[in-house]
């Protein structure tokens, strides 16, 4: 039961929405083949004599019918379409307010690109309804502004696209725009509203108009999430920018405005509407004139310094004034005003001696009216300001592509840039390669390039470097006395490779894998390598030694996520990577004393208790689990699972106890069917955290264990310094092997479908080994091993396997205890 002051506040919030819409004239109109119910808001007090702004507020689909409910469902506090009638935007802002009604059932527009699509009925019934409005009040024809939330945003950005010229600003909020709108609206003032968590209208189809405008020469002040990829939310969010410095903006008159909310999904309108910084700004717009002034001087390239005059034409009176502004950067808050002179006088004498020195500098006109109001607006091209010293030179990368799809495949890659600097000096470009997000940089070379304020690449040959998942590029510009730099974010770059995975493991029985990545076979050497690993630090690292040189060719490598190589060497990169996550050894874990065949599910990865899941420290050290005739300990609690009396022990390979979880489902403290049991272990600040979780399964059939049984965990080794591998930098071991010294090595048929010849020959006596190890190096057969006589030999593989590529090795030890080895592989198919 609602509380009495529960039901007196919401009385009282019904009819406050009440009074507001009282405010509202409740009229119609049928035209078109549709009536179009609407209420129009008059200015307490109008005055004929003054002319009026007007907003025409576009409500939501949710609003759709014909008993004007956009005028009362949550009023001015929730979706904040009469928010423009309420007293205190009155007071501020007299205006009129027309919130036409869409019939249920239809739309505002055809919510498709306006290419395809003309005015709808419900869209030119409600301009009759405007004119009407404007034929009976006194509306200033400069001051006719469109708002809208949702549907309404949608039709926002399609009656200003639709007519441009008609409006003097527009505020559409979670509504669907088309980039193709764009031409059409890059006069128009908009403050676009939406929020990245819209699962409505995604923030997406809001953004990609702004960018487009911003592509086409707009200025944008993004108030929260910077440019984005379309279809990405709360992409690049660094927060607010604050209100100080949005005020700043709109006082340097920014005209394009994206508020974009990270957490926000399909409104809040209200709040939204009643900002007071948007509504301060919309009233003070008035209808743009595209053609009121246009830039003579400077022109693109121009290179400025000293004294110098900015000079226009227009189609302005006297009357008007052109503000001269100066922005030599590429930030949109960075405009400062340098002066201004009327609008027929067409030039403005500039200090630049006053503005600091830029390669790519800007002017823009505005043209102000006497009643305050900007009315036109231009921007010339890039220019050049030239004074006293010596400015650093102007970088602009392009680094958009990468930033919207984050990967690169390709073997080549054009990096795009402006360059240009004051002094005209010449330019030096030097691009470097980073395979660890820029914590360290390799150089691709450098070149001469001349400046220019236009777009120039370098093509950089990026088959060559290694792969990594967070790879970046970075330029660097030099005019010989001062460097600037700027970097790409971090990207994938995956460039297909042919792939070697024959690779012995000649010692230690750590569990990883290393792969060979051809990068240029026409550096390979056929050497033999060998790869050591080094445990002692705080990541693991690998290094590699050319045997047959006796160098070591790579030093400290990290050991790879499986895209990231190693720096290539003799045409080669390697992936090194250790166990992917913790589990059992299958052949070693099981029940190894006693008759219970109860099954044991064993993780060392995650596991999920009740909504959390989490990160096994999978230790590497053996446990044994003993079952007792009573009681021997308790569980501790971790993660609020209870503690429960043990008739088990749990001991680690060092022979000390362990502690456990466990959840025991019918508390007789011995595992059993359902039962769960997590093994402890300290984590890097030394807190108890969960090592290995343990599931029992039985059936009506299972023996279940009993005093005396033990269960003993294996866990599989990861990669540690015992580990050791050794391959040959060769890039197809499947073709014959040339004899090498006095060995040859044959296999017959090859694919093969079933048992294969092996056929061997040697020049003199030796103790000879033929073995076969599978693609992880693991021995799979041993086909010879002992003495063996000068000649021919044969012998048959009887290739039980799986299907897979086999790694065949001969070695032979002569009597002078010289060894030497060939190797082949060998491909076998099961049909």
């Amino acid at each position: 039961m609602r509380s009495p002051l529960l039901v007196l506040l919401a009385l009282l919030v019904a009819g406050a929405a009440s009074a507001q819409s009282e405010l509202f004239e409740r009229l119609e109109r049928t035209s078109n083949g549709v009536t179009i119910k609407y209420g129009l808001y008059v200015p307490a007090d109008y005055d004929p004599e003054v002319a009026y702004p007007l907003v025409m507020a576009l409500h939501g689909a949710g609003e759709r019918g014909s008993d004007y409910r956009n005028l009362t469902v949550g009023d001015a506090a929730s979706n904040g379409l009469t928010t423009w009638a309420t007293p205190q935007v009155q007071t501020e802002h007299p205006a009129f307010v027309l919130a036409p009604q869409v019939p249920s059932g239809l739309r505002w527009s055809a919510e498709t690109d306006p290419t395809s699509s003309d005015f709808t009925p419900v869209q030119r019934t409600t301009l009759e309804i405007l004119a009407s409005v404007e034929a009976e009040y006194t509306i200033d024809p400069d001051r006719i502004y469109v708002v809208g939330l949702s549907m309404g945003g949608h039709g926002t950005w399609d009656f200003a696209s639709r007519l441009p010229g008609r409006f003097a600003a527009a505020v559409p909020m979670s509504g669907e725009g088309f980039p193709s709108q764009a031409e059409d609206l890059l006069p128009l003032p908009i403050w676009a509203f939406t929020g990245e968590a819209d699962g409505v209208v995604p923030a997406g189809e809001t953004r990609r108009v702004i960018q487009r405008l911003e592509d086409l020469g707009r200025d944008v002040i993004y108030t929260h999430c910077q440019r984005s990829p379309i279809g990405a939310s709360a992409f690049d969010c660094p927060g607010y920018i604050g209100s100080d410095s949005l005020a700043a903006a709109l006082d340097a008159n920014a005209d394009l405005i994206y508020w974009s909310e990270p957490t926000v999904g399909h409104g809040p309108w209200g709040p939204w509407f009643r900002n007071g910084l948007m509504q301060d700004w919309l009233f003070s717009k008035v209808r743009q004139d595209p053609d009121a002034v246009a830039i003579t001087a400077p022109a693109s390239g121009d290179r400025w310094t000293g004294a110098e005059t900015v000079t226009w034409t227009t189609t302005r009176t006297a009357e008007d004034t052109v503000e001269v502004w100066i922005n030599p950067t590429d930030d949109p808050t960075g405009w400062k005003k340098v002066g201004e002179a009327g609008a027929t006088v067409g030039a403005l004498a500039v200090d630049t001696e006053a503005i600091a020195d830029a390669g790519l500098a800007r002017v823009r006109l505005y043209v102000r009216t006497p009643a305050d109001r900007i009315v036109g607006r231009t921007t010339s091209a890039p220019f050049a300001l030239d004074n006293a010293g010596d400015a650093a030179p102007d970088l602009r990368l392009d680094t958009e592509a990468l930033r919207f799809d984050p990967r690169l495949p390709a073997a080549t890659y054009d990096l795009t840039f402006i360059a240009a600097d004051a002094e005209g000096d010449a330019l030096t470009a030097e691009a470097f390669y980073s395979v660890d997000g820029g914590a360290t940089y390799v150089s691709l070379g450098a070149t001469a390039i001349l400046g220019s304020a236009e777009p120039q690449t370098i093509s950089l040959d990026m088959a060559a470097l290694p792969n990594s998942r967070t790879a970046r590029l970075r330029l660097d510009l030099s005019d010989g006395t001062s460097t600037v730099s700027d970097e790409t974010v971090s990207f994938l770059k995956q460039t297909p490779r042919d792939v070697n995975t024959f690779v012995q493991q000649v010692q230690g029985e750590g569990e990883g894998s290393v792969e060979l990545h051809f990068v240029d076979e026409g550096a390979l050497t056929n050497h033999r390598y060998r790869i050591t690993l080094d445990t002692s630090g705080e990541a693991k690292t690998y290094s590699v030694t050319d045997l047959d040189e006796g160098t070591q060719v790579l030093t400290g490598i990290p050991l790879s996520d499986g895209i990231q190589e190693s720096p290539v060497f003799d045409g080669i990169a390697l992936v090194v990577t250790d166990l992917e996550e913790g589990r059992a050894d299958a052949d070693a874990t099981g029940w190894v004393v006693g008759d219970t065949d109860l099954a044991v599910a064993v993780s060392g990865g995650t596991t999920r208790i009740s909504i959390l899941t989490i990160q096994l420290l999978a230790t590497e050290t053996d446990y044994e689990i003993e079952i007792a005739d009573d009681v021997v300990g308790q569980s501790i609690r971790l993660y609020n699972i209870p503690v429960t009396d043990l008739r088990f022990t749990v001991t680690g390979g060092d022979g000390q106890p362990r502690d456990v979880v466990f959840v025991d489902g019918n508390d007789d403290g011995l595992p059993g069917d359902g039962d769960k049991l997590y093994l402890v272990e300290p984590n890097g600040d030394g807190d108890p955290a969960l090592a290995w979780a343990l599931e029992f399964d039985a059936t009506t059939d299972t023996v279940l264990p009993e005093a005396g049984d033990v269960f003993r965990l294996v866990p599989v080794r990861s990669l540690s310094g015992e580990d050791v591998f050794e391959f040959e930098g060769r890039f197809n071991t499947s073709v014959p092997v040339a004899p090498r010294g006095g060995l040859s090595l044959q296999t017959y048929p090859n694919p093969s479908t079933g048992p294969i010849t092996l056929a061997y020959e040697l020049t003199e006596a030796a103790s000879v080994r033929l073995e076969v190890f599978d693609a992880r190096g693991r021995l799979v057969a041993t086909l010879a091993d002992g003495p063996a006589g000068p000649g021919a030999h044969r012998t048959t593989w009887a290739a039980e396997a799986a299907s897979g590529v086999f790694l065949v090795r001969l070695s032979a030890q002569s009597a002078d205890g010289v060894t030497e080895s060939v190797r082949q592989s060998v491909v076998l198919v099961r049909r």
